[in-house]
């Protein structure tokens, strides 16, 4: 996310870069000798015409280096000229398009991009792979900058797989480092998560010198600290306060391992991010934290693009202090930015727009013509980059400002078009959902996902024991029965005594029927575990990533204490007291789930107690979902629930509904399944719950619009032992128990169903 524009160890790059401040590409005598001394290199002893060419490109006007020639001998003269010379001579040419930042030089660049990732794949020495990875990371600002995230997402997805077969652990980083950028910019927030988890994943912690390696700021502990930073920006963004936290910090512990923190030039940044959290906490040191950052950015000589970012930030924390008139002061010095540097919207700090920003301070001053003037202008930038978040966000400002205004037909066609994209967005990231990054390595690591499957497994077995145990007492009783009429005239003697085995067989099948319900409860608890597994491992993170910190902290703070820094030691002391809150507000999470699931396990006791039916339906959901995506990782389907805020807590013995509730979703997601199997990609799979409360009664319905129930067997769904999926798979007891327990509470279940159409279930609970 973070872009690198200190290379003062690069200097034919440097060069490249200077020659595009104001003043520059104009032009002048002797560009037109620019193609004259490309072709009079022609071997190694040409470094001389090589220096003079890329001094050139510097000072070259657009229009020539548009020319298609101008790439065709840069690339002839790949094995003549020496390495660094060829290298440095390509590398300065795509900089040199990135920087001029115009629609004709960005489609230029990115039309050169597949030439510049085989540099990277065929490089001859260690210099030409670290420059050319550096140019092939910087080329993504020209796929952002025209608005082409698609494209972008297309090309460094190619990059990844050829990295992949490469077994390029840096390649593969920084593609997914871009990927993850293009997501976010989409809209698609859990994609962008989970692209930057694999990122990091593919780094080590290695601290980079940056004098021999270009890439340095994002590779090794560097590239760390600049991932981990970026994640505390998505998460910012998706109002995820406490994740976004828990990144910062792991991106601060990176900092403090840099040997040469002034070499890195994303520190503000994190310092940024530092400030921005603050301020969401209502923190009373937040003002402090925003003046530290800005000490930052003047220390390191940041541009312009980053200034306008800080200022913007600033203006949207003074806006939350209601501060509107220093508000507005920050915003003209970011638009004063952005005029004198013709700053793009898009930059990778974060988007630049400050009349979006503005107009929302003209709503609180009860100014709605002029905020809808400055939201139009602001959706004339927006509309060709395809920001649809930042586009929801603006119509849904202008909706509100026509509302101010009393124009509610402009303000209906503005939320008509917020809703239209909002359900754009919601539909592909449910599409890509996909567990993360480090989900996927611990269930690799650990085997989790088979552990689950052979706990189900083992529940299969033990059902399938009892139903022969089912089997043979009924022989055993039918038998009885048999003798009994056959020695109907013997003595009362004999009569009692086969009374007598009829009773105990009996007791033996009701102790067996029994077991046999306990063992359905315990299959269910596998299908559940997977859920489970999901949910738990988010706080299980949080512990383990905060106490791997306080060790590290607690070494520091030993160092410190050594040499007598008592602030210091102050200092990592209410750091490591900090991590130690989050460790335990986490573990209690932990804790929290795993009652949970014992509560499952449990037998009933029979007691019924008033319960949210939203909140636990709404649970049983999520985790149905999450037990069957562990188990088939491609499985995607649309969920939506409708909730009647009016159904009242009923009393209900909770863990037997919630047994009912999961069986309904597992059957819902294994017919939509099935359905997709049949249909193929054309079909999308869809399972919806809502409640209903009318009359005194709770209606609870789960649907689906998978392959539905045939005519001739929906009467038998509900008998013991009936099932129509493949041998090992079902018991045929789910919905039998299902029903008898919504009977036992007084209500009823029923279905509806349209073979090859979906199915719908019904649920209804008397309040009493």
């Amino acid at each position: 996310m973070i872009m690198h524009r200190r290379i003062v160890y690069i200097i034919p790059l440097m060069i490249s870069l200077v020659a595009t401040r104001p003043g520059y590409g104009q032009a002048s005598a002797g560009n037109d000798t620019l193609i004259t001394d490309l072709k009079r290199i022609r071997s190694k002893d040409d470094s001389a015409l090589v220096r003079r060419s890329i001094a050139r490109i510097g000072r070259s006007p657009e229009s020539l280096l548009l020319q298609d020639n101008i790439w065709t001998e840069i690339q002839r003269i790949r094995n003549l000229a020496t390495v660094r010379d060829y290298t440095d001579l390509s590398s300065s040419y795509m900089i040199r398009l990135l920087a001029l930042n115009t629609t004709a030089s960005n489609e230029k660049a990115i039309s050169f991009g597949d030439p510049s990732l085989e540099n990277i794949l065929n490089a001859r020495n260690e210099y030409e792979y670290r420059t050319s990875l550096w140019v092939f990371r910087e080329l993504r600002s020209a796929y952002r900058n025209l608005g082409k995230l698609n494209e972008s997402l297309e090309y460094y997805g190619k990059a990844e797989r050829a990295f992949l077969a490469k077994n390029d652990s840096s390649g593969i980083s920084i593609a997914n480092n871009v990927l993850s950028g293009s997501y976010f910019r989409i809209g698609m927030p859990e994609k962008a998560v989970y692209h930057q988890g694999k990122s990091v994943g593919y780094l080590n912690e290695q601290v980079l010198d940056p004098r021999e390696n270009p890439v340095y700021p994002v590779l090794g502990a560097g590239g760390k600290m600049n991932r981990y930073a970026v994640l505390a920006g998505y998460y910012l963004s998706d109002g995820k306060l406490q994740e976004a936290d828990s990144s910062l910090t792991r991106a601060m512990y990176y900092y403090r391992k840099l040997n040469d923190p002034k070499a890195q030039q994303d520190v503000p940044y994190l310092f940024l991010q530092r400030a921005i959290i603050k301020g969401l906490k209502g923190d009373p040191d937040s003002q402090q934290a925003f003046d530290t950052c800005y000490a930052y950015m003047i220390r390191y000589n940041l541009d312009a693009g980053p200034l306008a970012v800080y200022f913007q930030a600033r203006a949207t924390h003074l806006f939350r202090l209601d501060s509107l008139d220093q508000a507005e002061e920050y915003l003209k010095r970011t638009q004063q930015k952005i005029d004198s540097f013709h700053l793009s919207v898009i930059h990778p700090w974060g988007e630049l727009i400050p009349g979006y920003h503005k107009a929302l301070i003209a709503l609180k001053k009860g100014l709605p013509d002029e905020a809808i003037r400055l939201l139009e202008v602001q959706l004339q930038q927006l509309q060709p980059l395809k920001l649809r978040n930042t586009l929801i966000k603006v119509h849904e400002a202008l909706a509100e400002a026509y509302v101010a205004k009393g124009n509610m037909a402009q303000a209906y066609n503005a939320m008509a078009t917020a809703f239209t994209l909002k359900t754009t967005v919601v539909q592909d990231e449910k599409d890509a959902r996909t567990l993360s990054f480090e989900m996927e390595k611990k269930i690799q690591e650990n085997e989790t996902a088979i552990n689950l499957l052979n706990a189900k497994d083992e529940g299969n077995r033990t059902i399938r024991l009892y139903l022969f145990g089912i089997i043979a007492s009924l022989g055993v009783l039918a038998l009885a029965l048999a003798i009994f009429y056959r020695n109907k005239k013997k003595t009362g003697e004999v009569l009692a005594s086969k009374n007598l085995k009829l009773e105990q067989t009996l007791d033996q099948l009701k102790a067996t029927q029994k077991q046999l319900i306990q063992s359905e409860k315990m299959a269910s608890l596998g299908e559940l575990t997977a859920g489970i597994a999901h949910e738990i491992q988010n706080p299980l993170n949080f512990v383990n990533n905060f106490s791997e910190i306080n060790a590290e902290l607690s070494e520091e703070m030993l160092e410190a204490a050594d040499q007598g820094k008592i602030d210091e030691v102050k200092a990592i002391a209410l750091d490591i007291k900090t991590n130690q809150q989050k460790i335990s507000e986490h573990g209690k999470r932990a804790d929290s789930i795993v009652k949970s699931m014992l509560q499952h396990s449990r037998s009933s006791s029979g007691v019924k107690e008033p319960t949210d039916l939203n909140k636990l339906a709404d649970e049983y959901l999520r985790l149905a979902y999450h037990g069957f995506r562990a188990k088939d990782k491609s499985f995607n389907t649309n969920i939506t629930t409708d909730l009647d805020p009016a159904v009242p807590a009923i009393p209900v013995m909770a863990q037997d509904i919630g047994r009912v509730m999961l069986n309904l979703f597992n059957n819902a997601l294994y017919a939509v399944n099935e359905q997709k199997k049949i249909k193929g990609d054309g079909y999308q799979p869809e399972v919806s719950l809502s409640t209903e409360y009318k009359q005194g009664q709770v209606f609870i319905r789960v649907s689906d619009n998978g392959s539905g129930i045939p005519d001739n067997i929906r009467e038998k769904i509900f008998q013991p032992f009936f099932t129509t999926k493949p041998t090992g798979q079902g018991t045929g007891l789910g919905l039998s128990l299902s029903y008898d327990i919504v009977k036992a509470h007084g209500g009823h279940m029923k279905v509806e169903s349209v073979e090859g159409e979906g199915s719908s279930f019904t649920i209804s609970l008397p309040q009493l």
